[in-house]
């Protein structure tokens, strides 16, 4: 897969964006000590951003491996091939 360094920049801010907005949103929602917002909203709300961050992990790893390779092809492999080596 060929990733260019423009494509590689562009998930490289993006994931920078997104893990802005949900880390704010995790820091916002553990600051609501509002009675109507009981445990499941928190949990929910904790959940999601977990669920975001990790995919946003997975992004950062594509970009940068993109950004390294400068155009050439990228090869990205799965965690079990990884694990084989």
């Amino acid at each position: 897969m060929r990733l260019s360094r423009r494509a590689s920049g562009f998930l490289l801010l993006v994931a920078a964006w997104t893990a802005f907005v949900w880390i704010t949103l995790i820091r916002n929602v553990a600051d609501d000590h509002l009675p109507s917002h009981g445990i499941g909203f928190h949990v929910v709300h904790y959940v999601l951003a977990g669920i975001a961050l990790v995919l946003d992990v997975g992004v950062v790893s594509i970009g940068w491996r993109g950004w390294r390779g400068g155009g050439r092809r990228v090869q990205l492999e799965s965690m079990s091939a990884r694990r084989r080596r």
